[in-house]
């Protein structure tokens, strides 16, 4: 769902404001990384509690 959503709000902010992809994915990188390292530890948490 994130990146669905960013999609959508890359081609919003890209056509409205005239910003570049560079821009775009240097703002949005933060963002990326944290959610995938909350996600993994979510996994390896949900891994170390037995479910499958």
């Amino acid at each position: 769902m994130s990146g669905s959503l960013f999609s959508g709000v890359n081609i919003i902010t890209h056509h409205q404001f005239k910003v570049s992809n560079r821009a775009m994915l240097r703002d949005n990188m933060p963002y990326s990384i944290i959610m995938l390292l909350f996600a993994t530890g979510i996994l390896f948490i949900m891994e170390a509690k037995g479910v499958r």
